[in-house]
């Protein structure tokens, strides 16, 4: 009877261990700390006239062999690269706002412990399929720009919570991100420190 006893109070302990590490899994940002954090960077409405990662590295190297994805700039991506560019000569980190996905290929876009996550390019319009099914598409993004996003605390610290945990985000969800970002030459990425990102709908 004893050992019944205990072996049932250990089961309990378990099963609500495992209800618990469930629970927090699954609500993500529930903490009102984070809440609070989520607040201060996500935005409702979608931030004007975001460009592709690869037009903000152009814009922010000013190299005029960084084309974007498409066959011509349109006005609103040419007038951004034409303000970043004057912002470059200044030097520092330039305002930007891009979209992308959250992607990293076959690596995890999020890190475990800190708020930083991966950006890739959106697939082109009209392809409505899985770009990893398609030849053209795979190959396309495997050699397309990245990104890194950083969720800065008030100190400029990295916030020591995951990203997803904080924004409730899965990959391959389309966002867009505005901030001050810099070019990472050595290897080849953006980096941006948000200031407001907006969570397109999924779906």
């Amino acid at each position: 009877m004893l050992f019944a006893s205990k072996f049932n109070r250990s089961a309990s302990v378990c099963v609500f261990a495992a209800y618990f590490a469930l629970w927090t899994g699954c609500e993500p940002a529930s903490d009102p700390k984070l809440l609070e954090l989520k607040n201060q960077f996500v935005v409702t409405e979608e931030p004007a006239s975001p460009v592709t990662i690869e037009v903000a590295i152009a814009s922010i190297t000013n190299q005029s062999n960084a084309k974007p994805s498409s066959a011509e700039q349109s006005s609103t991506e040419q007038a951004t690269t034409e303000q970043a560019t004057a912002e470059q000569a200044q030097g520092g980190p330039q305002a930007v706002t891009i979209f992308g996905r959250i992607n990293a290929g076959s690596s995890d876009p999020f890190d475990a412990t800190r708020a930083t996550m991966v950006l890739s390019e959106v697939p082109e319009a009209g392809h409505d399929h899985d770009p990893g099914d398609c030849p053209f598409c795979k190959k396309r993004l495997e050699n397309a720009k990245s990104c890194i996003v950083r969720f800065l605390d008030k100190d400029g610290n990295l916030i020591q919570h995951s990203a997803q945990q904080l924004l409730g985000v899965a990959k391959d969800q389309e966002v867009v991100v505005h901030g001050p970002a810099v070019y990472l030459p050595e290897v080849d990425v953006l980096q941006i420190d948000v200031s407001a990102i907006y969570l397109r709908p999924q779906g």
